[in-house]
């Protein structure tokens, strides 16, 4: 995540996208992608049980879960 100003941004290397905070009725957060290309693609925050941060990310079949490295 990088923070330019008031603009939010994640970075993975292969792409970039400005970012805006939703929180959604379950009580979680999600990072909404707001540039174009990839706008509306959501990455929802979580944690493992043993306390590891995620970003889980959905499509229309597939859950796929990152996990924070140490």
């Amino acid at each position: 995540m990088i923070r330019e100003g008031e603009r939010l941004w994640f970075d993975f290397g292969e792409w970039r996208s400005e970012v805006a905070i939703r929180p959604n009725p379950d009580g979680t957060t999600s990072f909404v992608m707001i540039s174009p290309g990839l706008f509306g693609f959501a990455l929802t925050v979580g944690s493992t049980d043993s306390g590891e941060r995620t970003l889980l990310i959905r499509d229309a079949q597939h859950e796929y879960v990152l996990v924070e490295s140490s």
